[in-house]
């Protein structure tokens, strides 16, 4: 951290460009400190965390059931697998434009644009950790008479969980950089 504040001010003081374009780090702590003072920053900040608590869940329940669903269905697999991946490959910020056009500039187009960053890392990392499941495993659970949504439960989910993590911890990553795009986005216009 060290370094990269002191690498910053070098660049100020090279004056590649003016201050009131690229502040020294001094400048914009003291800002931050003023800022940090007042109910107005306080309120942006509880904006924020709500829609990444928000759009966070909303991606964890929606990649949880894409993730079972194409796991467990070849033919969903087949149709929903390689979008899955494609849609994790593709920046979120790109879909902020179909977001507008279906929830106009609101919540629901953050919202949405958020889902769509995290949720295919969340399914993704749950299809890997299912694929990774030892059959033996699966079997000692039928044996046992876990079936169906029993064998779901107890036996694959438990099973596939560093891979769900993973997909959770991409996900949530992905989710944050798509709000702080949208954020972005919705201030510019």
């Amino acid at each position: 951290i060290g370094a990269v504040l002191a690498a910053w001010q070098i660049v100020v003081w090279t004056g590649w460009r003016p201050p009131y374009v690229l502040p020294g780090p001094v400048r914009v702590f003291a800002e931050l400190g003023a800022l940090a003072a007042t109910a107005k920053f306080w309120s942006a900040v509880g904006t924020t965390l709500t829609r990444a608590a928000t759009g966070f869940a909303l991606a964890i329940a929606i990649g949880t059931v894409l993730g079972v669903g194409v796991s467990r269905s070849r033919i969903l697999r087949r149709a929903f697998g390689s979008l899955l991946t494609g849609l994790q490959s593709m920046p979120s910020i790109a879909w902020f434009p179909f977001a507008i056009l279906l929830f106009k500039l609101s919540e629901g187009a953050i919202l949405f644009v958020i889902v769509l960053g995290a949720s295919p890392s969340i399914a993704n990392g749950l299809v890997s950790g299912i694929d990774h499941i030892p059959p033996l495993l699966l079997r000692a659970g039928r044996v046992l008479g876990a079936r169906g949504l029993a064998s779901l439960r107890h036996v694959v989910l438990p099973a596939a969980l560093p891979g769900y993590v993973a997909g959770l911890r991409q996900g949530w990553a992905f989710a944050w950089r798509s709000l702080m795009a949208a954020e972005i986005y919705v201030t510019i216009m």
